[in-house]
C-alpha cells in the first residue's frame, strides 16, 4: 500500500526511464488528430494505421470544423463590439448586431462574452447625502426637533 503510495498509483517498483519523453498523454480526440496527422506527416504510416493504433474512428480524424463561417463573423463582432464597449451588457451587444443586419441570439452572445472573460462589475452607485431635517423622509416630529 505505501509503495502505491509513493509512486501514485504507477507501477509498483518501476525506475523512471530516461528514454521515455516528457509528452503529454493524449487522450482526447483532438490530440489524438494532431498524433494521426504528425504521423502521417512523418511517415511512420498512412491514417488507417494511426487510427487504430490511437483507438480513433477514421471518421473522426476526417471530421473538419463544424462552425460555420457567419458563426465565425457574428462571434468575432461580438468581440469587437464588447471592446468598443466595455460597459455594454449582451442584451445591449446583441441589440447592435441585430442592427447591423446579423441574426443573432442574445444566448449566443452571452456565451461569447463568458467565454471570452467580458463580464461587467456593478458599477458603484454613489452614496446620498442624508439630510436630517427633511419632512417627507423623518417626518414631522423629527423636523420640528432640528429648528
Amino acid at each position: 500500500m505505501r509503495a502505491l503510495e509513493a509512486n501514485r498509483g504507477g507501477s509498483v517498483g518501476a525506475e523512471p526511464d530516461p528514454e521515455r519523453s516528457e509528452l503529454k498523454k493524449v487522450v482526447n480526440p483532438s490530440g489524438k488528430r494532431r498524433a494521426v496527422k504528425t504521423s502521417v506527416e512523418e511517415g511512420i504510416g498512412n491514417a488507417a494505421v494511426a487510427c487504430r493504433a490511437l483507438e480513433l474512428a477514421r471518421s473522426s480524424y476526417y471530421r473538419t470544423n463544424r462552425e460555420s463561417e457567419e458563426k465565425r463573423l457574428i462571434r468575432k463582432e461580438a468581440v469587437e463590439l464588447s471592446h468598443e464597449h466595455p460597459r455594454y451588457g449582451y442584451r445591449r451587444i446583441t441589440a447592435l448586431l441585430k442592427r447591423g443586419g446579423f441574426v443573432v441570439n442574445a444566448k449566443r452572445v452571452a456565451r461569447v462574452r463568458r467565454e471570452k472573460r467580458f463580464m461587467l462589475s456593478k458599477k458603484q452607485r454613489r452614496t446620498k447625502r442624508l439630510v436630517s431635517c427633511h419632512i417627507q423622509r423623518f417626518g414631522y416630529n423629527r423636523v420640528r426637533r432640528c429648528k
